[in-house]
């Protein structure tokens, strides 16, 4: 998968495949093909179901490892419009 910013057929297919992989493994992830905002840390829908976008940070973390977590989102191959559009992890509270 490239990034390009762009939310297209290949994104939202990913999307789902990842929320697939996490429910055959296991994990309490409602597969809708949907990333939604996690909002104040609360990692749980009101259903129980872990946030997609959760699962995604701790994956993000383990391939990257905590020494580049804060920093992958300014490499040169993140498109400008996306690298403009994320907040600086550093800054998180």
């Amino acid at each position: 998968m490239k990034v390009d910013g762009i939310f297209g057929d290949i994104t939202a297919n990913w999307i789902v495949a990842f929320q697939e992989h996490l429910k055959r493994i296991g994990r309490p992830i409602f597969v809708d093909g949907v990333v939604d905002r996690v909002i104040n840390g609360i990692a749980h829908s009101p259903n129980g179901f872990i946030w997609t976008m959760v699962l995604l940070n701790m994956t993000m973390g383990q391939v990257t490892g905590d020494e580049l977590w804060d920093e992958w989102w300014k490499e040169q191959t993140v498109p400008p419009l996306l690298r403009d559009r994320v907040r600086n992890p550093a800054t998180f509270l």
